[in-house]
């Protein structure tokens, strides 16, 4: 306004003057006024009508500089209100933005569960609760019917129906939604309510603000006279106004209107001005701003009369005051007597106007943060301001008479110095020119010149005239915010997750190599910054490292997208059995952060958890089932005190588990528990080695019991014992079994001393009579006194020979018998020919055989190794099996010896193709006195000894004595000496 009044004043200044030089054109007949008085007249005359004219003209030019002046200012104040506007509404986001942001924030608190009290497990109470969140907004959990859930204080909430449209759009889309402002007792809250996505995904969390509180971020806001701010849904709904319409207001603003403008607008910002409506529909001046929560548009309107107001209060005295300035420079050119003094007075009066710009412009120029300098054509300082002082510290003289390179220094980038220094010396403006200042202090200074050469009349250099800024604080932090993004760009880098950044197009902003190693091996130049989401994950499905993304690329590629875009966290299989886990979070300026994680070895321990926990589940049911008693107790524990008893333990004692948890396992024992036995188990428990013993315990009701018990430590991967678990079996019936095959045992051990002590005796007492018997037997059968007189007595005196040979053999073996079971059977062990001992024996029962008509067939190899064995108890052997083969070999048949030899081990074998045994008797043939029946007739019954001596006498040489038989086909008895029995000869 006073740059316009000073130009209109400066303009009728020079306007007067000119008009004063004017030539009047007067007819030649008259003359001047003051060289007659006619003259004079008609000078005056002239003189009034043209002053009279030139009055007119005056005043109709004032009123045209007048009214374009108040025109221009108009519009002047409009685009300043619409700045202004503007500039509020951008203000005013970032808190709004905030303040929801808070009490999301407070939600995810509570979903997190940081509001649970950390000793109980359950929810802090109220009063804790207003703490933490302040005063001034409330929280709770709800129930899916809109209750608040246990333990929980009520808070203020909308509607049963609003609020069940909230709960359903919040489970729908999966975010934070917000409530229309509802009125309680007096004061109108909103409601914040998001669907709990950890623990109960049925409840869900709400926080209640009272709106009086979001209208206080409103209050800070430089704002002109009569502006109204709206607040809008996304839908075009009107959540909150201020100032409030009245009731009687008539004159409304059209919402539907603006709402349609705004989205046909296609930005999330701006300003718009209207022509005036009369109806009042519709405001001058609008601007708005988008939210970044919840789709909200905050409006700023302002209607042409406040616009008028806010120019009255600003222009019309102004305005008045140059109105009354005109009319007062009009009655001045009236006043033509006075000229000279109101002359004297007009200058006066620009004088001081021009002093007054003067200190204006001086005083604007200190308040300003830059400050003003000159130089001269040889590119010296000629002037600075004082301002210098204040913003660097540097004496205002010590600029003068210098060049801009001998005060400030150009090495801060050589480059942009010499470019600058051409500049200079090529006489073009610059801007903006950064130099470093180094203080005596030690402190260092950073200041920014802009320069516009002059030139005079004649277009010769004068020098350079500009301002200078301050720029310490900003370099300051702009170095900090490089080595802010430096730090953070090296941790992204250092972390051992996989971390990219798309901006809100999804376009790769960064990523770091952890990332291209774990997606991308071998193709890591490939993944740069600019490349789209849906590019990168295509490049990964075709790589072929994700067997699933490999089969069905697209789906695959779309399946990730969805899942960025819900910021849901998922797990990605890679081949090899590789699981990594990505995490998405959205920044509030759209953009997307990724994490990628290994967690191989948690999945590979999350499997083995899994089937340890399968295993323990088994253990745990197979311990549950047993019949024998388990009981586990803790050895680093002070006592080794009980940890766990199985039911079968309580069958067993009688004793329930807490009876016996927490004590020594020694309470089982008593009195009468043998004292070595219970020494080795202690040993064993203290040298945490394995234990197996038989011991007496006592039951609860004091009864006693015998106990297998058999304990074993368990141990962790570091060899430290964690447990001792001990098995109760219960042996007491096998106990008193043993104790009665104990006492069977001895009894019969002295029955078997009895018989072997009886047959001993009988056996002397027998053959005493029984040799006399064979004595004269064979002497009458030698007729060594004589003929007996009938041949007939010869043929008696044979049988009796035979049999009472017959009852020495059975005798003998009897003796020899009974004396291997008494282990009374020395072996005198030396070297033997087998193969010639076979021999011998075969000729022993070659007449028998052939008296039968059996065929004997020796297939012993010619060179046989030595056995170190008792000549006479092995011929004893074969003579028994070769007279049991002949006996029950039918006539025609054969008998067959050989031998094996298999794995150093010598096996002799005697095979016949006799009547045969079936395996069900075989153990009954090797028993003492054990026969069986057959329907083929021998003239020699055996007694049924032959086959258990042979095989007690071969067990005596540590051999194996085997029968095989098949009925009607014949028998094999085999023999089988150890390899240390065999003597083999020395190499030479």
């Amino acid at each position: 306004m006073r740059t316009m009044f000073g130009r209109l004043t400066t303009a009728l200044g020079n306007l007067w003057p000119s008009t004063r030089k004017l030539p009047l054109r007067l007819p030649s007949t008259l003359r001047p006024k003051w060289a007659s008085i006619d003259d004079g007249k008609n000078s005056d005359r002239d003189l009034r009508r043209n002053f009279n004219v030139f009055s007119l003209i005056l005043f109709v030019l004032s009123c045209s500089v007048l009214g374009g002046w108040a025109f221009t200012t108009y519009h002047e104040v409009r685009r300043e209100v619409r700045h202004q506007l503007k500039s509020a509404l951008d203000d005013a986001a970032v808190p709004v933005g905030l303040f929801f942001a808070d009490h999301e924030a407070v939600l995810r608190e509570i979903e997190w569960g940081s509001l649970v009290n950390e000793q109980s497990a359950e929810p802090l109470a109220s009063e804790s609760l207003t703490q933490i969140l302040g005063h001034w907004r409330q929280a709770a959990m709800l129930e899916a019917d809109g209750q608040v859930s246990e333990n929980w204080a009520a808070i203020p909430l909308p509607g049963e129906n609003e609020l069940q449209s909230l709960f359903a759009e919040a489970a729908e889309e999966r975010r934070t939604v917000l409530s229309s402002p509802f009125n309680i007792d007096g004061t109108w809250f909103a409601t914040l309510v998001r669907q709990a996505r950890y623990g109960d995904s049925s409840k869900f969390v709400a926080a209640s603000f009272p709106i009086r509180s979001l209208l206080e971020w409103w209050s800070g806001l430089v704002l002109p006279a009569g502006t109204k701010l709206t607040l809008m849904t996304q839908d075009g709904r009107v959540w909150v106004e201020r100032p409030q319409p009245e009731a009687s207001d008539e004159n409304t603003l059209n919402v539907e209107m603006l709402f349609g403008l705004v989205g046909d607008a296609e930005r999330t910002s701006g300003s718009k001005v209207f022509k005036d409506d009369k109806g009042g529909l519709k405001p001058e001046v609008l601007a708005w701003r988008a939210l970044d929560h919840f789709g909200q548009i905050l409006l700023a309107t302002l209607s042409s009369d406040d616009i008028s107001s806010i120019w009255r209060q600003r222009f019309l005295t102004t305005w008045i005051f140059a109105a009354a300035a005109s009319l007062a420079f009009q009655l001045a050119t009236l006043l033509i007597g006075r000229s000279v003094v109101r002359e004297a007075r007009h200058r006066e009066a620009m004088l001081q106007a021009v002093s007054d710009s003067e200190d204006r412009l001086r005083d604007i120029a200190n308040a300003a943060s830059d400050w003003f300098w000159e130089m001269g054509p040889n590119l010296s300082f000629t002037y600075v301001s004082d301002r210098v002082r204040e913003a660097t510290g540097m004496d205002p003289s010590s600029f003068i008479g210098h060049r801009v390179f001998e005060v400030l220094d150009p090495r801060v980038d050589p480059a942009a110095a010499q470019a600058h220094q051409d500049d200079l010396e090529r006489q073009a403006g610059f801007r903006d020119f950064t130099y470093r200042i180094d203080l005596t202090d030690g402190h260092v200074r950073w200041i920014k010149l802009s320069g516009k050469p002059r030139f005079g009349m004649n277009g010769a250099f004068l020098g350079y005239r500009g301002t200078g800024t301050d720029i310490t604080v900003e370099r300051m932090v702009a170095e900090r915010a490089a080595a802010a993004q430096a730090r953070l760009t090296r941790a992204i880098e250092s972390s051992s997750d996989g971390v990219t950044l798309f901006d809100s197009s999804e376009r790769l902003i960064l990523c770091n190599r952890r990332f291209r190693e774990l997606f991308f091996p071998g193709m890591e130049k490939l993944v740069q910054p600019g490349a789209s989401f849906t590019d990168i994950a295509m490049l990964h499905a075709k790589a072929g490292r994700n067997l699933e993304a490999a089969k069905h690329p697209r789906s695959w590629v779309a399946k990730q997208a969805r899942l960025r875009a819900k910021n849901e966290a998922h797990e990605i299989r890679l081949d090899g059995d590789r699981w990594i886990h990505a995490e998405h979070f959205r920044t509030p300026e759209g953009d997307t952060i990724s994490l990628y994680s290994d967690i191989t070895p948690f999945k590979r321990r999350e499997k083995e958890l899994m089937l340890l926990a399968a295993e323990n589940t088994r253990l745990a049911a197979a311990v549950n089932g047993t019949e024998a008693g388990v009981i586990i107790s803790d050895p680093r524990q002070p006592g080794d005190p009980t940890i766990f008893v199985n039911p079968a333990f309580t069958r067993l004692t009688g004793y329930e588990p807490g009876d016996v948890l927490g004590k020594n396992c020694w309470f089982l024992q008593g009195p009468e528990t043998d004292p070595a036995t219970l020494e080795t188990l202690e040993s064993g428990l203290k040298s945490h080695n394995p234990v197996r013993v038989d011991i007496m315990n006592y039951r609860k009701d004091a009864s006693v019991f015998w106990s297998r018990l058999v304990v074993n430590p368990v141990f962790d991967d570091d060899g430290t014992v964690l447990y001792h678990v001990g098995v109760h079996t219960d042996i007491s019936e096998q106990k008193r079994v043993e104790s009665e095959l104990v006492e069977t045992k001895e009894h019969a051990e002295v029955a078997n001393r009895a018989k072997s002590d009886f047959l001993a005796v009988m056996s002397h007492e027998l053959r005493t009579p029984l040799n006399a018997v064979i004595g004269f037997s064979e002497f009458l059968t030698m007729e060594m006194l004589g003929p007996l007189g009938h041949a007939r007595y010869k043929s008696y005196a044979d049988d009796i020979k035979s049999s009472g040979l017959h009852l020495l053999d059975l005798i003998n073996d009897i003796l020899d018998l009974s004396k291997a079971e008494a282990d009374k059977i020395e072996l005198h062990e030396e070297p033997l020919d087998l193969g010639a001992t076979a021999e011998h024996c075969l000729a022993m029962v070659r007449s028998r055989a052939d008296h039968a008509k059996v065929t004997l067939i020796n297939e012993l190899p010619a060179r046989l190794p030595s056995l170190l064995a008792d000549e006479r108890r092995v011929k004893q052997i074969l003579l028994n099996l070769l007279s049991n083969a002949v006996k029950f070999t039918p006539a025609e048949g054969s008998v067959r010896v050989f031998v094996e030899n298999t794995r150093g081990k010598i096996k002799l074998v005697v095979e016949d193709t006799g009547i045969g045994i079936a395996a069900a008797d075989i153990p009954k043939i090797l028993e003492p006195f054990g026969q069986v029946d057959s329907t083929v007739s021998r003239e020699h019954e055996g007694t049924g000894l032959g086959l258990p001596l042979s095989k007690r006498l071969a067990e005596l040489h540590d051999a194996t004595f085997a029968v095989e038989s098949v009925p009607g086909q014949g028998t094999s008895v085999s023999v089988t000496f150890p390899s240390h029995r065999i003597l083999r000869k020395k190499a030479a």
